[in-house]
């Protein structure tokens, strides 16, 4: 009768110590989706809620974007000079835009003046323009 009792007792502590762990595996589950709901957002939310890097006027930057630069790259020059926060991010937005086509980005390659206080609409405007001329070829120009 004792070692039926303990046999008893052995069974409840393995059904509790499992039930215990069923329930902390989906607390654990549930934390992650929560996580990674709001993190979700939070990028979805900034794909279309853009933020300059720093309130008008900002700081005027010259940057220079190589031939054959893919968005990724465009980005990851941006990120480096402070006018982006994310490169994904950046990437992501570049898609979505208009400055986006079937061949791949409107932006060009050279010599570009943007600002701190552009949004990355802006910054993708400016870089689908025109590149400014450096200051030699616009000296050998007017000789």
């Amino acid at each position: 009768m004792a070692k039926r009792k303990k046999q008893t007792s052995y069974s409840i502590a393995v059904g509790g110590a499992r039930t215990i762990l069923s329930i902390l595996a989906v607390l654990l589950i549930l934390i992650a989706l929560i996580w990674a709901s709001r993190t979700a957002y939070r990028f979805g939310y900034s794909i279309f809620h853009e933020e300059a890097m720093a309130k008008a006027p900002g700081e005027t930057l010259t940057v220079e974007i190589p031939e054959d630069a893919g968005v990724r790259e465009i980005g990851t020059i941006l990120y480096n000079a402070g006018l982006i926060n994310d490169v994904s991010l950046f990437v992501v937005q570049e898609r979505l835009s208009d400055y986006h086509t079937k061949e791949g980005t409107l932006m060009h390659a050279g010599k570009f003046q943007v600002s701190t206080a552009m949004t990355p609409t802006q910054l993708m405007e400016v870089l689908s323009g025109d590149p400014i001329e450096e200051e030699e070829d616009a000296g050998s120009a007017a000789s």
